[in-house]
This record gives structure tokens, C-alpha cells and sequence, in this order.
């Protein structure tokens, strides 16, 4: 069991819309330590445009109308399909996509919108900067990230000898985040695996993608 794992707090709320505009789903938590890696998964019956957002950092208002405060730590982004391998990445969606944080002035929580995305199942990775996977954008989720261990690495912003969540800039933050997939048919949260396991969690899902597309074909058949 991974040393330092989230201490879950996780509420989940799902909105579902017309079967046109697929579905949104809402969900809050927080990281117990700097190293922590969220990760989500979700699903699409046919094309869509998504949009994938946080709302930590800066605040804002979540699509099942949730407010949240800002104060959350810096995130960072991946989208993986179902074998684990990179689609996207975002850092800093920048206002006005996302709301500057009133203490930093920095609008450094995420935001990315995938326009035409094929039916399929998808895994996405939020975590903080910067804990970059390793392989990069040509890397895959069973890589694993940089900082996997060292559940203190952004105090090296700030020079100082301890603590968590500190800002690029050198502004204390805390371990709240806020999420939104939006424009999918399903999306659920799980807890990270050891990096060892992670191979394991992008076959599994793999696997589930050709169970689900066969069910499907067989449905039409």
C-alpha cells in the first residue's frame, strides 16, 4: 500500500443532460501529500466534445452549481486512453477559461476541451505541479510521475526545510480539489495504484473497452 496515500474525502455528484449532450459529473476531494495522483475515469457511447476543469486553485463554480473557494493547490493534467497512453496535457488554463486566485492573482488551475473526442473509454491524471509523468507526452500512465515518494517536493519552491502544497510563486496552499468532466456518458473517481500496478490498471480498463465495444457491436448486430 503506497505509504502516503490520500486521505479520501470524495463527493461525487452526477448531472445527466439530454443522451445528445451526454452528462456532467462533479467531484471534490483532497490530496493528503504533495505526490498524490488522482485519477478518474470515463466513458463516451459516441463522439463528444469534452471538457475537462478544476476549480481548486482559483475557485469558481462547479457544474452541479457547487462553489468553491480558492486556496487549492497548483494541478496539472493528463488524458490517457484506455491503454494509458498520452492524448493531452494542460498546466495553466489561464483566465478566462479559469478564475484568478484573489491571494496569488495567478489563474493557475486547469482546463481543456477536446473537440470531436471518439467513443471510448478514457483515464484522466490530476496532479500537482510539478509532478510530471514520466515519458513526457510520449509517455504512458504505467510510467509513473516524477515525484512518486517524496511527498513534500514543493517546498522546493520555497526554500524551506518543510510542508506541502506551496505554489510556484511561494504562496502556501492547501490539499482541496474540485473537478468536472463534462460531456461524457460516465465518469467515476478511484484512488492510484502503486507505479508498479499501474500497467495492470491500463490493461484491466483495455480489457473492459473490448468487453463494452463487443456488447455494443452484438447490440446492433
Amino acid at each position: 500500500m503506497k505509504k502516503f496515500m490520500a486521505a479520501w474525502s470524495i463527493f461525487m455528484m452526477m448531472g445527466m443532460l439530454s443522451h445528445a449532450e451526454a452528462g456532467f459529473f462533479s467531484f471534490r476531494g483532497e490530496f493528503e501529500a504533495d505526490d498524490t495522483v488522482q485519477l478518474f475515469n470515463f466513458t463516451l457511447n459516441s463522439t463528444s466534445n469534452v471538457t475537462l476543469q478544476s476549480f481548486g486553485y482559483g475557485g469558481g463554480v462547479q457544474a452541479d452549481g457547487n462553489v468553491v473557494s480558492a486556496g487549492g493547490f497548483d494541478p496539472i493534467l493528463y488524458l490517457f486512453d484506455s491503454s494509458g497512453n498520452v492524448i493531452d496535457f494542460n498546466d495553466d488554463g489561464g483566465f478566462p477559461a479559469v478564475n484568478f486566485d484573489p491571494t496569488t492573482g495567478s489563474s493557475y488551475d486547469v482546463y481543456m476541451e477536446i473537440l470531436g473526442l471518439a467513443a471510448g473509454d478514457y483515464i484522466v491524471a490530476l496532479s500537482q505541479y510539478d509532478n510530471f509523468l514520466n515519458g513526457g507526452l510520449g509517455g504512458n500512465l504505467s510510467d509513473g510521475f516524477a515525484f512518486t515518494g517524496d511527498p513534500e517536493f514543493t517546498q522546493k519552491f520555497t526554500g524551506n526545510s518543510s510542508g506541502k502544497f506551496w505554489d510556484v510563486d511561494g504562496f502556501a496552499r492547501n490539499g482541496e480539489f474540485a473537478f468536472d468532466i463534462i460531456g461524457v456518458d460516465s465518469a467515476s473517481l478511484q484512488s492510484v495504484p502503486e507505479p508498479s500496478s499501474l500497467a495492470l490498471v491500463t490493461l484491466g480498463l483495455a480489457s473492459a473497452g473490448v468487453i463494452r465495444r463487443k456488447r455494443r457491436n452484438q447490440a446492433n448486430a
